[in-house]
Protein backbone atom coordinates (compact mmCIF):
# COMPACT_ATOMS: atom_id res chain seq x y z
CA UNK A 1 0.00 0.00 0.00
CA UNK A 2 1.30 3.59 -0.87
CA UNK A 3 0.51 6.69 0.89
CA UNK A 4 0.04 10.15 1.04
CA UNK A 5 3.53 10.70 3.34
CA UNK A 6 5.79 9.03 0.54
CA UNK A 7 5.99 5.75 1.98
CA UNK A 8 4.86 2.09 0.99
CA UNK A 9 3.89 -0.30 3.61
CA UNK A 10 3.86 -4.01 3.34
CA UNK A 11 1.67 -5.88 5.59
CA UNK A 12 1.70 -9.75 6.13
CA UNK A 13 -1.04 -11.53 5.08
CA UNK A 14 -0.78 -14.27 8.33
CA UNK A 15 2.05 -14.51 10.15
CA UNK A 16 4.03 -12.33 13.59
CA UNK A 17 5.71 -10.69 10.98
CA UNK A 18 5.38 -6.56 11.21
CA UNK A 19 4.55 -4.30 8.95
CA UNK A 20 7.26 -3.71 6.99
CA UNK A 21 7.57 0.54 5.66
CA UNK A 22 9.67 1.64 3.04
CA UNK A 23 10.35 5.16 2.90
CA UNK A 24 12.13 6.15 -0.54
CA UNK A 25 9.78 8.53 -1.94
CA UNK A 26 9.47 12.55 -1.48
CA UNK A 27 5.84 12.93 -2.28
CA UNK A 28 2.72 10.72 -2.54
CA UNK A 29 3.05 7.25 -3.49
CA UNK A 30 0.18 6.75 -6.44
CA UNK A 31 0.44 3.06 -7.14
CA UNK A 32 2.24 -0.10 -6.53
CA UNK A 33 2.48 -3.53 -7.98
CA UNK A 34 4.33 -6.66 -7.26
CA UNK A 35 6.72 -8.62 -9.93
CA UNK A 36 5.48 -11.97 -11.11
CA UNK A 37 7.27 -13.23 -8.84
CA UNK A 38 5.84 -11.85 -5.74
CA UNK A 39 10.01 -10.71 -5.09
CA UNK A 40 9.90 -6.84 -6.04
CA UNK A 41 7.08 -4.45 -5.62
CA UNK A 42 7.64 -1.23 -7.95
CA UNK A 43 6.39 2.22 -6.97
CA UNK A 44 5.12 5.16 -8.71
CA UNK A 45 5.00 8.72 -6.81
CA UNK A 46 4.01 12.18 -7.17
CA UNK A 47 7.70 13.06 -6.98
CA UNK A 48 8.25 12.34 -10.43
CA UNK A 49 9.97 8.36 -9.77
CA UNK A 50 9.60 5.19 -10.28
CA UNK A 51 11.17 2.55 -7.68
CA UNK A 52 11.34 -1.34 -7.42
CA UNK A 53 12.33 -2.81 -4.35
CA UNK A 54 12.93 -6.12 -3.00
CA UNK A 55 10.20 -7.14 -0.56
CA UNK A 56 12.30 -9.55 1.80
CA UNK A 57 13.94 -6.82 2.89
CA UNK A 58 12.59 -3.53 2.05
CA UNK A 59 16.38 -2.50 -0.32
CA UNK A 60 16.21 -0.05 -3.28
CA UNK A 61 16.91 -1.94 -6.35
CA UNK A 62 16.38 0.66 -8.76
CA UNK A 63 14.83 3.72 -9.85
CA UNK A 64 13.68 5.67 -12.44
CA UNK A 65 14.30 9.16 -12.60
CA UNK A 66 13.54 10.67 -16.28
CA UNK A 67 9.72 10.92 -15.44
CA UNK A 68 9.19 15.22 -16.00
CA UNK A 69 6.01 14.95 -14.34
CA UNK A 70 4.55 12.66 -11.46
CA UNK A 71 4.16 8.96 -12.38
CA UNK A 72 1.27 7.37 -11.69
CA UNK A 73 0.55 3.90 -12.94
CA UNK A 74 3.28 1.46 -13.62
CA UNK A 75 3.19 -2.71 -14.46
CA UNK A 76 6.13 -5.57 -14.50
CA UNK A 77 6.44 -7.35 -18.12
CA UNK A 78 5.66 -11.22 -17.84
CA UNK A 79 9.60 -11.93 -16.74
CA UNK A 80 9.36 -9.20 -14.34
CA UNK A 81 12.79 -7.81 -15.94
CA UNK A 82 10.73 -4.87 -16.88
CA UNK A 83 8.79 -2.15 -15.44
CA UNK A 84 6.23 0.28 -17.91
CA UNK A 85 5.53 3.46 -16.19
CA UNK A 86 3.30 6.15 -17.04
CA UNK A 87 1.95 9.52 -15.53
CA UNK A 88 1.34 13.28 -16.23
CA UNK A 89 4.34 13.97 -18.62
CA UNK A 90 1.93 11.91 -21.27
CA UNK A 91 4.20 9.29 -22.54
CA UNK A 92 4.71 5.28 -21.89
CA UNK A 93 7.99 4.29 -20.62
CA UNK A 94 9.65 0.82 -20.27
CA UNK A 95 12.72 0.75 -18.20
CA UNK A 96 15.34 -2.47 -16.80
CA UNK A 97 14.74 -3.06 -13.26
CA UNK A 98 17.90 -4.27 -12.25
CA UNK A 99 19.44 -1.27 -13.80
CA UNK A 100 16.73 1.40 -13.28
CA UNK A 101 18.16 1.94 -17.41
CA UNK A 102 15.38 3.14 -19.62
CA UNK A 103 14.89 1.13 -22.55
CA UNK A 104 12.25 2.66 -24.62
CA UNK A 105 9.03 4.96 -24.30
CA UNK A 106 5.80 5.94 -26.72
CA UNK A 107 4.66 9.35 -26.79
CA UNK A 108 1.56 10.72 -28.62
CA UNK A 109 -1.08 10.32 -25.82
CA UNK A 110 -3.88 13.07 -26.06
CA UNK A 111 -3.33 13.21 -21.44
CA UNK A 112 -2.04 11.74 -19.12
CA UNK A 113 -1.83 8.44 -18.22
CA UNK A 114 -3.98 6.99 -15.16
CA UNK A 115 -3.38 3.16 -15.63
CA UNK A 116 -1.66 0.35 -16.83
CA UNK A 117 -2.60 -3.32 -16.97
CA UNK A 118 -0.31 -6.61 -18.54
CA UNK A 119 -2.14 -8.82 -20.09
CA UNK A 120 -0.11 -11.83 -22.13
CA UNK A 121 2.46 -10.03 -24.20
CA UNK A 122 0.49 -7.13 -24.48
CA UNK A 123 0.38 -3.83 -21.70
CA UNK A 124 -2.66 -1.47 -22.06
CA UNK A 125 -2.97 2.02 -20.69
CA UNK A 126 -5.99 4.29 -19.70
CA UNK A 127 -5.54 7.95 -20.22
CA UNK A 128 -7.03 11.05 -19.83
CA UNK A 129 -8.23 11.56 -23.63
CA UNK A 130 -10.63 8.40 -23.12
CA UNK A 131 -8.42 6.19 -24.70
CA UNK A 132 -7.32 2.54 -24.05
CA UNK A 133 -4.36 1.88 -25.82
CA UNK A 134 -2.42 -1.56 -26.68
CA UNK A 135 1.12 -1.71 -26.80
CA UNK A 136 3.98 -3.91 -27.30
CA UNK A 137 5.54 -5.66 -24.73
CA UNK A 138 8.90 -4.44 -26.33
CA UNK A 139 11.59 -1.61 -25.34
CA UNK A 140 10.07 0.25 -28.18
CA UNK A 141 6.57 0.00 -27.13
CA UNK A 142 4.14 0.01 -30.45
CA UNK A 143 0.94 1.34 -29.81
CA UNK A 144 -2.63 0.60 -31.40
CA UNK A 145 -6.01 2.35 -29.86
CA UNK A 146 -8.43 -0.36 -29.08
CA UNK A 147 -11.39 1.63 -27.69
CA UNK A 148 -12.43 5.52 -26.94
CA UNK A 149 -14.13 5.76 -23.70
CA UNK A 150 -14.65 9.28 -24.18
CA UNK A 151 -14.23 10.31 -21.03
CA UNK A 152 -10.69 9.65 -19.44
CA UNK A 153 -10.09 6.17 -18.16
CA UNK A 154 -8.96 5.50 -14.60
CA UNK A 155 -8.58 1.66 -13.89
CA UNK A 156 -8.10 -1.19 -15.70
CA UNK A 157 -8.53 -4.45 -14.96
CA UNK A 158 -8.03 -7.92 -16.38
CA UNK A 159 -10.05 -11.21 -15.83
CA UNK A 160 -7.67 -14.71 -14.60
CA UNK A 161 -7.85 -16.20 -17.87
CA UNK A 162 -5.98 -12.46 -19.79
CA UNK A 163 -9.35 -13.08 -22.10
CA UNK A 164 -11.04 -9.84 -21.09
CA UNK A 165 -10.19 -6.37 -20.15
CA UNK A 166 -12.48 -3.90 -18.26
CA UNK A 167 -12.16 -0.15 -18.03
CA UNK A 168 -13.21 1.93 -15.52
CA UNK A 169 -14.14 5.97 -16.91
CA UNK A 170 -14.27 9.04 -14.97
CA UNK A 171 -17.86 9.89 -15.87
CA UNK A 172 -18.68 6.48 -13.90
CA UNK A 173 -18.59 3.89 -17.21
CA UNK A 174 -17.65 1.08 -17.25
CA UNK A 175 -16.49 -0.98 -20.69
CA UNK A 176 -15.58 -4.60 -21.17
CA UNK A 177 -13.19 -5.47 -24.13
CA UNK A 178 -12.98 -8.94 -25.67
CA UNK A 179 -9.25 -9.23 -26.11
CA UNK A 180 -8.33 -10.77 -29.53
CA UNK A 181 -11.55 -10.92 -30.83
CA UNK A 182 -13.43 -8.33 -33.58
CA UNK A 183 -16.27 -6.88 -31.81
CA UNK A 184 -18.08 -4.10 -29.93
CA UNK A 185 -16.76 -4.09 -26.25
CA UNK A 186 -19.94 -3.70 -23.90
CA UNK A 187 -20.76 -1.44 -21.85
CA UNK A 188 -21.71 -2.38 -18.31
CA UNK A 189 -22.59 0.41 -16.97
CA UNK A 190 -23.78 3.60 -18.33
CA UNK A 191 -22.78 5.97 -16.32
CA UNK A 192 -23.98 8.81 -13.78
CA UNK A 193 -27.70 9.22 -13.33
Amino acid sequence: MGGSDGTIRLTPWRGSESTRVIEQHSDWVLAVAFSPNGEWVASASRDRSARVFRVANGEMISAFLEHGKPVQALVFDASGEKVFSGGKDNALHVWSVKEGKKLGSAAGFGGEIHALARVEGRVYSGSADGKVRSHSAENSPGTTVVLDCGSPVLALAHDARGRRLACGTQNGEVWVIELGKQGSPVRLHAGRN
